[in-house]
């Protein structure tokens, strides 16, 4: 997955949205790997 792309779940994600509504922006995405981009990001202190 390139990095604008996770740079961008974790964006929409701070303002609010929840992983049903990116999922529906992505759907090429699993909501695994959603769920993990937000993981690292929160252990990363991105979020």
């Amino acid at each position: 997955m390139r990095q604008v792309t996770k740079d961008m779940i974790v964006h929409w994600h701070e303002r609010g949205y929840s992983i049903s509504e990116i999922l529906q922006q992505l759907p090429f995405t699993t909501r695994a790997e959603v769920e993990a981009i937000l993981e690292q990001a929160r252990r990363e202190g991105r979020s």
